[in-house]
Parts: C-alpha cells; structure tokens; sequence
C-alpha cells in the first residue's frame, strides 16, 4: 500500500511539472518547429519554381478527395472487403485440399462413395465460390465508387494490397516527422498534431 501510494506521489509530481513545462514547450515547438519548418517550405517553393495559384489548386483537390464522402466509404468497404478476403482465403484452401486428396487418390481403385463424396466436395466448392461472389455484388462497390464498376474482385483485393503496401511504407517513411505529414492533410483525428499555427501559416502562404 505504501509503495503505491509513493508511485502516485510520484506521478502526481511528475504530470505537475510537465504541466508547467506545456507552454514553454508549446513556445520553443512554434519557434523552432513551425517557423523553421514555414522558412524551409517557403525556400522549397521558390527553388522548385512552383506557382501559389498551382498549390492552391492542389491543395483544394485534395480537401476534395480526402473530406469527400467516399473517403469515409471506403472504411466500412474496407472492413466488408476484409471480411469476403477471409471467406475467398478459406475457399482456396478448401480447392487446394480437395486437389491434394484428388491426386492422393486412385481413381482406378477407389471406392464409389470415395469419388462420390470427392465430386460433393467439389460441387460444394463451386457453391461456396458463387456465394462468395454474390457477397461482393451485394456490397455495391459500383455504387459508392462508380470508377471501379465492372472490375473484378481480385483487382479490387489486390488494389486494397497496393493501399495498405502504399500506407505502411509512408509512416515508415516519415517516421518522427509524422506531425508535419498531418499537417499537411486536410482531416484531422485523434492524432492531430499541436501545431495548429502552422496549418495557419500555411494556408496563409497559399492565399
């Protein structure tokens, strides 16, 4: 008891002086991070030549396309696509076990009921596949993505692949400079980085 009581002291005492500590941090973070980071990218800009109506137009597609409504579509599509890839993995493992036991088996010198019972595995194969399918017509993908109407289901799944390859790879990338990756996203959450002037500073340069 006593030992717990001296870990809350101590964590009492420790959250005060981070406390006290916030807006000196908040200070030297606007001064060291944001401004330096405005200079850098206002250096970038006039190295690269790059017009402020040409970043303007970029910035404005991309609050489109990331605060649009398919943007929060596609995660619900995304848990529903997961849920079918898992049903399409199981169904390939069930082909390749009856294919393992087709070639295991003589034909010649099996049994009636064995190849019967190999064929009902197979037709329950082929009923398996077509639900499968009929799940994915069921989700509507034509609808809430009209760009992605007549294409199959593997495209889709291996585009999802490509997505998430793409996502990783980027956090990766940018590792302990993720903050500055969020600010230049036009959604925020429950990441959003303490900056919040420096979005300001960069709208500013873009207006």
């Amino acid at each position: 008891q006593h030992c717990i009581w001296l870990i809350d002291r101590q964590a009492a005492a420790i959250g005060t002086e981070m406390c006290m500590d916030l807006s000196d941090w908040i200070k030297w973070r606007l001064c060291r991070g944001v401004q330096e980071q405005g200079r850098l990218t206002q250096d970038q800009i006039e190295d690269y030549g790059i017009e402020v109506k040409e970043l303007a137009s970029q910035w404005a597609s991309q609050k489109e396309s990331q605060l649009s409504v398919q943007s929060y579509a596609l995660a619900q599509l995304k848990k529903e696509l997961d849920t079918i890839l898992v049903l399409q993995a199981d169904v390939d493992i069930t082909e390749r076990a009856i294919q393992t036991a087709k070639k295991a088996i003589d034909k010649e010198s099996a049994a009636a009921d064995t190849l019967s019972a190999l064929a009902s595995l197979e037709h329950t194969r082929d009923h398996l596949i077509a639900k499968v399918k009929v799940l994915y017509a069921s989700l509507n993908v034509q609808t809430k993505f009209p760009e992605l109407d007549s294409i199959g289901l593997d495209f889709i799944c291996t585009l999802l692949l490509v997505c998430h390859l793409k996502i990783n790879i980027h956090k990766c990338a940018i590792g302990s400079f993720f903050e500055w990756d969020k600010l230049d996203q036009a959604v925020g959450g429950a990441q959003k980085a303490l900056g919040n002037s420096s979005t300001s500073f960069e709208r500013f340069v873009l207006i």
